[in-house]
């Protein structure tokens, strides 16, 4: 059984190509969440990093395309984050905090990310044995910069 299911959801990544034309945010969810199913329940340990790799990338990709809907590059990024785990990756998100603007292939996005994105990447960073101390109080700090909300407080 387990076979039968693990085959087709290795190739989920393959249809991530066809919905980059895609602007229903619904239809982008709904497949999201068979995705986070499969990566959660079918894929074998091995295959999950290439897996979670792939589809961070089409969502940082698809934010990327969506210039004229910010509403759709938020979800995008925030989807993306999600599964965020290949340190190639995380690097490049600890930029957006670091540089407060989200810049992908050199092109900046006109959203910014929201506290929650930004507690996200640091969670992933501080998991993250890529990084070293030093990194990470660097991090920290530059995030926590005139941060007074309730999680910025709570961080620090």
């Amino acid at each position: 059984m387990m076979r039968q299911i693990l085959y087709p959801c290795t190739r989920l990544t393959i249809l991530l190509n066809q919905l980059m034309e895609e602007t229903n945010q619904n239809l982008i969810s709904s497949f999201y969440v068979m995705l986070f199913i499969s990566q959660t329940s079918y894929l074998p340990q091995e295959k999950e990093h290439q897996f979670c790799s792939d589809v961070t990338n089409f969502f940082f990709k698809k934010a990327l395309r969506e210039q004229e809907n910010e509403e759709l590059q938020r979800f995008c990024i925030d989807k993306g984050l999600q599964m965020l785990y290949n340190p190639e990756l995380i690097k490049l998100a600890s930029t957006w905090v670091l540089e407060r603007k989200i810049t992908i292939d050199g092109q900046d996005l006109k959203v910014n990310l929201t506290e929650d994105q930004k507690y996200a990447i640091i969670v992933k960073v501080w998991a993250s044995q890529q990084f070293s101390q030093e990194q990470k109080d660097t991090l920290m700090a530059k995030a926590m910069e005139g941060d007074e909300s309730d999680k910025g407080k709570k961080a620090k």
